[in-house]
């Protein structure tokens, strides 16, 4: 698999795409939260079933509160 920049990077997903992303341990696999085609991609790559859940990060807490339906105050 060959390095690509951020920039590429940003555009495979903007695109709809899926890239691999080093972490502290192992490479994961990244998506936009916002796309279902990415999602689902990614659990096919994986072999992941549907029913266990992806960790999703976002910047700050009002782009979590647009990723939601709810928002309770305790959050």
């Amino acid at each position: 698999m060959p390095i690509i920049s951020a920039q590429e990077a940003v555009a495979r997903l903007e695109a709809g795409n899926i890239v691999a992303i080093p972490t502290e341990t192992v490479y994961g696999l990244a998506g936009r939260i916002d796309d279902a085609s990415a999602l689902k991609r990614i659990f096919e790559v994986k072999h992941r079933p549907f029913f266990d859940p992806l960790i999703v990060h976002v910047a700050d807490v009002n782009q979590a509160k647009r990723l939601t339906t709810q928002w309770p105050d305790v959050y």
